[in-house]
């Protein structure tokens, strides 16, 4: 097999292993939000629209941008991020003191995003260096 073939396989792995992982973090989402929810007796507003749109870059068109803001970045970062400060809702402590698995599940999603991002440039650059 040659490199071109590898990297393709590879690419189609990861793209495959991260939806499959997405579409279960969506389900984890789901749980963390009616945890909140039986917690604190709302949702905040934001958290609500990702039961109603998709959930992940490797099957939609757009960027997930709130996926982002509300799920990768109080996993990612500390507190003290700036997005992380505008918090008015215990939503970052409370995510993070959540589940050890959800956090794990959502680092995996992120690697596995990064990943498919790395191997499409790879394949794209060796086909232009070729």
């Amino acid at each position: 097999m040659t490199n071109e073939v590898v990297i393709f396989i590879l690419f189609i792995l990861a793209g495959l292993l991260n939806i499959i992982v997405t579409y279960f973090n969506k389900v984890r989402f789901t749980k963390l939000c009616n945890a909140y929810k039986s917690k604190y007796g709302f949702l905040p507003p934001e958290r609500t629209t990702f039961n109603y749109f998709d959930f992940s870059i490797a099957y939609t068109k757009t960027i997930p941008t709130g996926k982002i803001a509300h799920v990768y970045f109080p996993i990612v970062f500390k507190k003290n991020y700036s997005w992380n400060k505008r918090d008015k809702y215990d939503w970052y402590d409370f995510v993070n003191n959540y589940s050890l698995t959800f956090k794990v599940w959502v680092m995996i999603e992120i690697l596995l995003t990064a990943g498919c991002f790395i191997l499409l440039i790879a394949f794209a650059l060796y086909h232009f260096f070729k």
